[in-house]
C-alpha cells in the first residue's frame, strides 16, 4: 500500500472567513499546544480520517462506497469507525435516530479501524451519497453538525460525491449550505448540484466536481470495442451469447412498479432480440443478513461468493409472460416484476452477486447512477434509464465526464413517447437497434476517454487528500471533456419533452398560468414545486402576480433558478384586476399548443401534464381539452401542505364532459382543464366580470363548440382551500355569478330566436311545478290520514293487549281454586 507524506505541499493558510468559521492553520505551539493535522502527518506516515456516509442501502450504492475507500487506502487514509468524530467540539447532544445511523459507527465499515482509544481522526470526510435520491434531512443534519465540530476543533473537512436536486430550497438549503460553509474542499456530483452548490455558497472558493473513484478501482487494461466480456466463456446456460445484466433496485420515482415494469421489460426484450444475448436480472431488496453482508462489502470487507440463492421468478400464464396487476403483486420488487415480463426467461440472481456479473457483462440496463458508473469504468456499453429527475442528472453527470452526455432515456419518455415513437415498444425497438449500431463506436469512446477520466479521478482524490492533510490544493481547470456523438438518435427525441432542457423551447407545448397574490409563499413556493415536479418538462411557467411583493415572488423563483432553467417569466400587475383578468394577461402572453391553469391551491401530481399531453395528441383523440378529476383539501398557509377532506366535483364516469351535465352543475367547474390555446381564438378570453363563476362560464362557452375528455388512472390534482372556509368574496356572489350567467346566455338566446319558445317553456314549466304542487298537497293530506289510522289502531290494539293480560289472569285463577277444591 502506498504511503501519503506531505513533503510537497505548502502550509496550509488561513483563508477570509467568508462563511463564518474559523481557519486558522496555526501551529502546535500556536493552538495551546494542541498538534494540528499537519504535525501529526509529520510524525506518522497515515492520516487518520473520519468518514461519515449515509450506509450502502443497495449492491450497486456499495460499489461506490468501496471504491471511494480503495481510492483512500491507496493514498495512505485509514479510515476510523467514530459515532461522533469530533466530541470535544461537539455543539450538542448526540445525533440519535436516523441521523445517528447515517452519520454512525458503521457508515464507515466493517475495515475502519475502531481507534476510541488511539488517537483521534485528523480530518472529517463526508460522503455525499451514492444511491438514487438525495442526501435526508436526518443525513444533512448530522453531516452539517459533525463538519461543524471539526471546525471548531481545527480539523479539515472535505466534502466528496455530494448530489444536490435541481431546485433545492427551503430547509434543505439552509442544511447544504452549513454543511458546505464547514468544509474546506467541496466535490459535487454533478453539473446540476455544482450549479446548487454555488448559489447556496457563492464565495466558497473550493466547490468542484468530485473525481470518479470506480474508475480508479477499475481494471488499468480497459475493455476496447469488440472485446467479450471475461465472464462469458465461463457460464454455462449462456456460453458464446452476450451478457445483458439488467438492475432496476432501489426503484424511486413518481412511477409505480407496476407502471415500469412493462417498459423496462419492453428494452430488455427488444436489446435481447437485437443482440441475441441472455438476460440476468439482480432481484430485489436481500433479506436483512445478505444486505448487512452487501453493507460491508460495500465498505472494503470480502465480497460474498456469486451464486446465492436465486430470487425466485414469477409464475407464468400459459399464453404468454405473466402480468400480474398491482393489486395481487403488492410488495414484489420492480427487478421482479421486470423479469416475469420478458419474452424468455430472464437468470435470476441474488443482488450481492452485482460485482461477479457487472464483470461477465457486455450491457447494462439499469436505472441506478452508481451501477452506470461502474460498467463505463469496466468498459462495458450501458442503456440507463431515469425514474427520476434526480437520477436523471447523476446519470447525465457521470456520463458526461466520459464525453457521452444525453445518453440517458427517461423513463416518462418511454411510457408516452410522442412524436419520437408511436408507442412504448416502439421507442424500445428504435432505442436497441441504434445502440446497437453504434455499439462499437461506444466502446471505442469509452476506451479513449478513459486514460483522461483516471487522470482527473486520480487528481481529485490527490486534491482531497491534500486537503483533508490541512493544505490548499492547487486550483484545476474545471471543464467537460467534448461530447464524442455517439448516442442514438431516438435518445435525443425522447429526451426532448421528458428532460430539464440545456436551452429551453422557442414554443413550447404547454403554458402553465400560475395566478398569485405573493401573499403567502409557501403556497407559491408549493404550487412552482409541483410544476417542476412534472414528469413532462417542455412548458412554459407564466407567473402573473397581482399586486404582489415583487422581491417576494422574487425570492421564491430565484431559489429555484436551476430546476425553472430559464422556462419562466413573471407578469406583475401594479393592483388586483381579479382573477381572470390576471388569467387573460398570462394567455396573451403564452406562445404554445396546450394551456393549463394552475392556483395556488392546487397540487397536482407528477405525471399530470405527461398523461393530458399524450391523451390530446392521441390520433384517435379528437377532443380539444382533457379533464383531470380532483380531491378536496384544506390547506395549511404555513407550509403550503395539503390535508385532504373528500373527493370534490366529480366528472362523469364515462369519459366525457357533456354541456347538459354541465348546466345542471350549478356553476362549480370540476376539474382541471388542459386545452388547445387555438380555441381562445374562436371562444375568446375569459370573462374578467366573474369570480368563482369564471371557469364555469368559459367551459360553458367551450362544450357548445368543442369536446371534453376526461383522463383515467390514478393522476388527480388536490384543489385545496384555506382554513378560512368560504372561497374569497361576498357571501352569496357565486349564486348570483350563477344567475347572471344564465341571464346573459338566454337573453343571447332570444335576441336570435325571440321570446317566443322561452315564454312557452316558462308557461309549461309553471304548470308542471303547480301539477306538482298539487300532488304533493294530495299526497300530504293522504298521509296526514293514514298517520290517524294508525294512531288509532295502535290505540286499539293497546286495549286488546290489555284485556287479553286480565282475562289470562282471571282464568289462571279460577283453574287454580277449582284444583284445590277437587283435592
Amino acid at each position: 500500500m502506498r504511503t501519503f507524506k506531505f513533503v510537497h505541499m505548502t502550509p496550509r493558510v488561513p483563508r477570509p472567513v467568508w462563511d463564518g468559521g474559523v481557519r486558522d492553520g496555526r501551529r502546535a505551539e500556536d493552538n495551546g499546544g494542541v498538534r494540528t493535522p499537519r504535525d501529526r502527518v509529520r510524525e506518522d506516515p497515515v492520516m487518520r480520517v473520519a468518514l461519515l456516509t449515509a450506509p450502502p442501502a443497495d449492491p450497486s450504492a456499495a460499489l461506490g462506497h468501496r471504491a471511494v475507500l480503495a481510492a483512500l487506502a491507496a493514498r495512505g487514509v485509514e479510515v476510523l469507525r467514530s459515532a461522533e468524530p469530533f466530541p470535544e467540539a461537539a455543539d450538542g447532544p448526540a445525533p440519535s435516530g436516523p441521523a445517528a445511523g447515517a452519520a454512525g459507527a458503521d457508515a464507515a465499515g466493517p475495515d475502519a479501524g475502531d481507534r476510541s482509544g488511539a488517537a483521534g481522526p485528523e480530518a472529517l470526510l463526508v460522503l455525499g451519497g451514492t444511491g438514487c435520491a438525495p442526501a435526508s434531512v436526518p443525513e444533512l443534519t448530522a453531516w452539517g453538525r459533525a463538519a461543524r465540530a471539526a471546525q471548531r476543533a481545527a480539523r479539515p473537512v472535505v466534502v466528496a460525491g455530494l448530489g444536490l436536486e435541481a431546485g433545492c430550497a427551503g430547509p434543505r438549503a439552509r442544511l447544504v449550505g452549513e454543511l458546505l460553509g464547514a468544509a474546506d474542499l467541496v466535490g459535487l456530483a454533478d453539473r446540476t448540484s455544482l450549479a446548487v452548490a454555488r448559489r447556496l455558497c457563492p464565495e466558497h472558493p473550493a466547490l468542484r466536481i468530485a473525481g470518479d473513484a470506480s474508475v480508479l478501482a477499475a481494471p488499468q487494461d480497459h475493455r476496447g470495442p469488440g472485446m467479450p466480456a471475461a465472464g462469458r466463456a465461463a457460464d454455462g446456460a449462456g456460453a458464446g451469447r452476450p451478457h445483458l445484466l439488467a438492475c432496476f433496485e432501489p426503484h424511486d420515482g413518481p412511477f409505480s412498479p407496476g407502471e415500469a415494469a412493462p417498459a423496462l421489460a419492453a428494452v430488455l426484450d427488444a436489446l435481447a432480440h437485437r443482440t441475441g444475448g441472455a438476460v440476468t436480472v439482480l432481484g430485489g431488496a436481500p433479506a436483512p443478513a445478505a444486505a448487512d453482508e452487501a453493507a460491508a462489502a460495500a465498505c472494503g470487507a470480502p465480497a460474498p461468493a456469486a451464486g446465492g440463492p436465486p430470487v425466485p421468478e414469477p409464475a407464468r400464464a400459459p399464453d404468454g409472460p405473466a402480468a400480474a396487476p398491482d393489486g395481487a403483486a403488492a410488495g414484489v420488487p420492480l427487478s421482479d416484476r421486470v423479469a416475469a415480463r420478458l419474452a424468455e426467461p430472464a437468470r435470476p440472481a441474488a443482488p450481492e452477486a452485482l460485482a461477479a456479473r457487472l464483470a461477465e457483462a457486455d450491457w447494462v440496463v439499469t436505472s441506478h447512477p452508481e451501477l452506470v458508473r461502474a460498467a463505463l469504468a469496466a468498459g462495458t456499453a450501458a442503456l440507463p434509464v431515469a425514474t427520476s429527475a434526480y437520477a436523471d442528472d447523476r446519470m447525465e453527470g457521470v456520463l458526461t465526464s466520459w464525453g457521452l452526455g444525453g445518453h440517458t432515456v427517461p423513463l416518462a419518455a418511454l411510457l408516452t413517447p410522442g412524436p419520437a415513437a408511436w408507442d412504448t415498444r416502439d421507442a424500445a425497438q428504435r432505442w436497441a437497434t441504434e445502440a446497437l449500431a453504434r455499439h462499437e463506436a461506444f466502446c471505442s469512446a469509452l476506451a479513449s476517454a478513459a486514460p483522461a477520466v483516471r487522470a482527473a479521478a486520480g487528481a481529485w482524490w490527490d486534491d482531497a487528500v491534500t486537503a483533508l492533510g490541512g493544505a490548499v490544493p492547487e486550483a484545476r481547470p474545471d471543464e467537460d471533456p467534448p461530447p464524442r456523438g455517439v448516442a442514438a438518435p431516438v435518445v435525443a427525441e425522447l429526451r426532448r419533452r421528458h428532460a430539464r432542457p440545456a436551452v429551453p423551447a422557442v414554443r413550447p407545448t404547454v403554458a402553465v398560468l400560475l395566478r398569485t397574490h405573493g401573499e403567502e409563499p409557501a403556497l407559491l413556493a408549493r404550487t412552482v414545486d409541483d410544476v417542476l415536479a412534472q414528469t413532462f418538462t417542455d412548458w412554459r411557467l407564466l407567473v402573473v402576480a397581482d399586486g404582489a411583493d415583487r422581491a417576494a415572488v422574487e425570492a421564491v423563483l430565484a431559489e429555484r433558478a436551476e430546476a425553472l432553467a430559464d422556462r419562466t417569466e413573471v407578469l406583475h400587475r401594479r393592483r388586483d384586476a381579479g382573477p381572470w383578468a390576471a388569467a387573460n394577461r398570462g394567455l396573451r402572453a403564452a406562445d404554445s399548443e396546450l394551456v393549463v391553469l394552475h392556483d395556488e391551491a392546487d397540487r397536482w401530481h407528477p405525471a399530470l401534464l405527461q398523461r393530458a399531453v399524450a391523451c390530446l395528441e392521441d390520433p384517435l383523440v379528437a377532443d380539444d381539452g382533457v379533464l383531470v378529476r380532483t380531491r378536496a383539501a384544506e390547506l395549511d398557509p404555513a407550509d403550503g401542505a395539503a390535508r385532504e377532506t373528500g373527493p370534490g366535483p366529480e366528472p362523469p364516469a364515462r369519459g366525457e364532459l357533456t354541456l347538459s351535465e354541465l348546466v345542471r352543475g350549478g356553476g362549480q367547474a370540476p376539474g382541471v382543464l388542459v386545452h388547445r390555446r387555438a380555441v381562445h381564438d374562436v371562444l375568446g378570453d375569459y370573462d374578467e366580470q366573474l369570480g368563482a363563476a369564471g371557469e364555469w362560464e368559459f367551459r360553458l362557452r367551450f362544450l357548445e363548440t368543442f369536446t371534453v375528455g376526461v383522463l383515467d388512472g390514478p393522476v388527480e390534482v388536490v384543489r385545496g382551500r384555506l382554513p378560512a372556509g368560504a372561497a374569497p368574496g361576498a357571501p352569496g356572489r357565486a349564486e348570483r355569478e350563477e344567475l347572471l350567467v344564465r341571464e346573459r346566455h338566454l337573453k343571447q338566446w332570444t335576441a336570435e330566436h325571440g321570446i317566443g319558445l322561452p315564454l312557452h317553456l316558462a308557461r309549461e314549466a309553471a304548470e308542471h311545478a303547480g301539477g306538482l304542487h298539487r300532488r304533493l298537497d294530495a299526497s300530504e293530506q293522504l298521509l296526514r290520514e293514514l298517520l290517524e289510522l294508525a294512531r288509532e289502531q295502535a290505540v286499539r290494539i293497546e286495549r286488546l293487549e290489555a284485556a287479553a293480560r286480565d282475562r289470562g289472569l282471571r282464568g289462571l285463577l279460577r283453574r287454580l281454586g277449582r284444583w284445590f277444591r277437587a283435592g
